[in-house]
């Protein structure tokens, strides 16, 4: 901004110069009764003549004084027009540092508003972040606390000082070490410091890893960790969960993991376009519904079905599902183990199915390395699932000829399960993408996730938070505007339990809503299945 002001007024400066008065022809007003002179005489005319001019009380110089009074600056200019000239261009100078002073304090202005209209979320100013750790994390250690014998004491931690050190566990040396270390070293200011302190000032996103990476620092330090061999202090209750669900013979209870199996049989059977388009309808919604039933929120009711502020299932059927010809890799970031990641995998199956047997489609679930958020899906999650499911479904024989055909993809390659230390960090999506890390040949398959695939699913919470960055967005902001850096089809599948929310105009379905709750934002009751074409 500096340069172009100084550019004009450079500019300026020149334009100045050649505006000056044409010193070849000067003329000069005179008397026409004096000495028998025309009243305007030229220049040559009077230096011939060498005639002396005298105005009414001034001494009578010659021409020749005159001009020698008059030329300044290799005769370019007269001493005034210098003068004034010169204090144009000052004037001007400070009239653009002026202005360049107030576009940038209306720029930094601007910036702060937008800061502090969409803040980083904290304990401060969070009341869904102050309600999870007041509640949420203690009755998570609460729970934990009952199974490791009273290894675990939340008042006592939040009590101690923060310590770093517990990054030394063997089970935090993994892949993608400089994007840890990143993160960890932002954390050091907190070092020596009650964790109290920590969990109030820093972002609660840091806060929430921090947390489960000290569960899994205390659960895992009683004894030597072999390979592949971490302690998942949640698994009990992760299994008990598909096991409540498809045992439950309650009559207000339906069971969700049936009413997959049955959908999964009508895609099996594969009749037809309309049934195609209605089961994949189904299937979201189902998906949906199954993201609301989460283990980590211990204090909420859980809900049959999730009303969508956004529903894209009819778009995306049209735009995408209903001609897969071209379609080679879908990727999946997964979220929830049982009944969620049952419909993942059942929403994976249709896509193989709708495309044919036989095709070389691919679709990838991305789990996470390790087990944090109570009931995120890790590394061999997707065995356990089938295991127990197998064990549940016995007696049934055609649940059992469809999970046959599933584990029959998941051998031929068509169902494949990945997991990364990346999904366990809380480092927003499209930090990887930055110039740092442009040459990190450790994260480039993670990269392609983003740049490189036919279609990207992002299901849940966590991952959307991560997809977007967590902050205190006005929920009317577009989603399109942070994630640009996304450069494939989006699907988000994923209902509402935190105060991060980009709605972009669909936000009118919210405000023209009536007697919405108050906490819509996090209750679990509400939600999206937003599909983004790109």
């Amino acid at each position: 901004m500096k340069i172009v002001l100084i550019y004009f007024a450079c500019i300026y400066m020149a334009i100045s110069c050649n505006q000056l008065p044409n010193r070849d022809v000067l003329t000069i007003p005179v008397q026409s009764n004096i000495m028998g002179i025309d009243s305007r005489t030229t220049k040559d005319s009077i230096d011939n003549e060498n005639i002396l001019y005298e105005e009414p009380g001034k001494n009578i110089v010659t021409q020749q004084e005159n001009k020698t009074n008059e030329t300044f600056l290799f005769g370019l200019f007269s001493e005034k027009e210098f003068i004034k000239e010169f204090i144009l261009v000052i004037l001007g100078f400070l009239v653009g540092y002026i202005i360049n002073s107030i576009y940038i304090f209306i720029k930094k202005w601007r910036i702060k508003c937008q800061e502090d209209k969409c803040s980083i979320i904290r304990y401060k100013n969070d009341y869904f972040a102050r309600e999870t750790i007041k509640y949420r994390l203690r009755n998570i250690v609460i729970n934990l606390n009952n199974k490791y014998n009273g290894e675990l004491n939340y008042l006592e931690f939040m009590n101690s000082v923060f310590n770093s050190e517990i990054f030394n566990n063997d089970i935090f040396k993994q892949p993608h070490n400089e994007l840890f270390l990143e993160w960890t070293n932002s954390l050091n200011e907190y070092n020596e410091k009650k964790v109290s302190n920590f969990f109030i000032n820093a972002p609660f996103i840091d806060v929430e890893h921090y947390f489960y990476y000290y569960i899994l620092n205390k659960v895992n330090s009683q004894q030597p960790l072999l390979e592949k061999n971490i302690i998942d202090p949640f698994l009990d209750n992760k299994l008990a969960s598909v096991k409540n669900d498809y045992c439950n013979q309650s009559v207000k209870h339906e069971s969700k993991i049936k009413g997959l199996l049955d959908l999964g049989i009508q895609i099996k059977d594969n009749a037809g376009d309309q049934l195609q388009k209605d089961n994949i309808i189904k299937l979201l919604k189902l998906n949906l519904s199954a993201n609301s039933t989460d283990l980590s929120q211990l204090f909420w009711e859980q809900f049959t079905s999730v009303l969508s502020i956004i529903d894209d299932s009819e778009v995306f059927w049209k735009e995408y599902v209903s001609d897969l010809h071209n379609v080679n890799k879908i990727n999946i970031i997964v979220d929830n183990f049982g009944v969620e990641f049952l419909a993942d995998i059942i929403m994976g199956y249709y896509f193989i199915i709708k495309k044919g047997r036989g095709s070389n489609i691919e679709i990838v679930y991305h789990v996470n390395e390790l087990p944090i958020f109570v009931s995120d899906v890790k590394r061999g999650d997707d065995q356990e699932l089938l295991k127990i499911l197998t064990e549940l479904v016995k007696d049934n024989t055609q649940y059992k000829e469809l999970l046959n055909d599933i584990s029959s993809f998941i051998e031929n390659g068509n169902l494949k399960f990945k997991s990364d230390f990346f999904w366990n960090m809380p480092t927003s999506y499209d930090t990887i993408l930055k110039p740092k890390y442009k040459y990190s040949g450790d994260l480039s398959e993670i990269k392609n996730i983003f740049t490189g695939s036919d279609l990207l699913i992002v299901k849940g919470d966590l991952n959307y938070r991560r997809m977007v960055g967590d902050r205190n967005y006005n929920p009317n902001r577009k989603i399109e505007k942070n994630i640009k850096y996304i450069k494939c089809p989006v699907l988000i599948i994923r209902s509402f339990k935190s105060n991060v929310t980009l709605l972009g105009n669909a936000y009118k379905n919210v405000v023209n809503k009536e007697n919405i709750e108050q906490d819509w934002q996090n209750n679990g009751k509400y939600g999206i299945i937003q599909y983004i074409h790109k």
